[in-house]
């Protein structure tokens, strides 16, 4: 079904740099960091088909509600939730249906009653808690969570796991590889632990013509046609892609390789995002 491209005045939204927008309705700046976030909502996707049934899920800190709708394409019944009124009018204007919902609240303080989610989805949020709250938002997740219910988070992680506020002031405090591990294995029975490795941005301090002439001179050709045919398939897509979820996942598996979710197979470190899939 194609969506008609609609002019419509947006909600005012707190964008931090750190705020992904994607409008269902309207043309879309289809970046390396919109990518990367989408692929880990395909990986939870993943995760929820596994347990071959409907859902009730939570997403936390759902930001503008594209990765909320996506999970609701396959028929769950899903709710998100964030502390930006802004993105949630916006949530609601573009992706709210039957099965998709969003209100307003605190992560770290759920107005959920225990035991009343099948899964609940959280990425890119930790960061932004301060280090003391950070063990109180998966401690809420447990409480929602029902018994065998499931989690399926991501933060950025750095070697000695500081907070480093000169470089990104609005994230708070980054947990290490080893401090998010040992703060949800000791709420959750399992943890699976997957990465990814982002692709690092283009500086904007060099000339746009040096940039140009770096990448075809120095990449090889095979990266050079992937980043071709991208720019093809954001084109073609940009407001489509949440209606096919095949497609998405083609995308970031073929032409979006270097963010996808994987399995760890090296250091934590070596990553630049964690992705943990916990049991309760």
């Amino acid at each position: 079904m194609t969506i008609e491209r609609m002019e419509i005045k947006l909600p005012h939204i707190d964008d931090s740099g750190e705020r992904l927008i994607y409008d269902i309705r309207g043309a879309n700046e289809l970046h390396e960091t919109f990518w990367a976030h989408l692929a880990r909502y395909l990986h939870a996707r993943r995760v929820a088909a596994a347990s071959h049934r409907k859902l009730r899920i939570l997403d936390a800190a759902c930001g503008t509600g594209y990765g909320t709708y996506l999970m609701s394409r396959e028929g769950h019944d899903c709710t998100g939730i964030d502390l930006d009124a802004g993105a949630v009018t916006f949530s609601i204007s573009r992706y709210a249906r039957s099965n998709c919902n969003f209100l307003c609240g605190d992560v770290t303080d759920l107005p959920f009653e225990d035991n009343s989610f099948d899964m609940v989805i959280t990425f890119e949020t930790l960061e932004h808690l301060a280090r003391h709250q950070q063990p109180v938002f998966l401690a809420e997740i447990k409480r929602v969570l029902r018994p065998d219910g499931r989690v399926t988070l991501s933060s950025p992680v750095r070697d000695k796991g500081v907070s480093n506020p000169a470089e990104n002031p609005y994230h708070k405090y980054e947990p290490s590889s080893d401090e998010l591990m040992d703060i949800a294995r000791q709420l959750f029975d399992r943890v699976d632990v997957y990465g990814q490795v982002l692709l690092p941005p283009v500086s904007n301090s060099e000339p746009r013509q040096a940039q140009r002439t770096n990448q075809i001179g120095t990449v090889p050709m095979l990266r050079y046609a992937r980043a071709v045919a991208r720019g093809i398939m954001n084109t073609a897509f940009q407001d489509q892609y949440l209606h096919y979820p095949g497609l998405l996942d083609f995308v970031t598996r073929t032409l979006y390789a270097g963010v996808n979710v994987k399995p760890l197979s090296a250091s934590p470190c070596r990553v630049s995002c964690l992705v943990l899939n916990a049991q309760a």
